[in-house]
């Protein structure tokens, strides 16, 4: 939802932002770690956030 209204604003120094989800499906290491390298490998993603620690 804050994604949404800072696009509408016109986004942040007129960047705007698309979320992209990583499902680790059951938080086991190797689908964290599939996760992670496949938003990794992905150029359009420029910053990542993550809850799993």
């Amino acid at each position: 939802m804050a994604i949404d209204e800072a696009n509408a604003a016109g986004g942040v120094a007129g960047n705007t932002f698309e979320l992209v989800v990583g499902d680790v499906k059951d938080q086991s290491a190797g689908n964290v770690t599939s996760a992670v390298e496949r938003l990794l490998g992905d150029p359009g993603v420029q910053f990542m956030l993550t809850g799993y620690g």
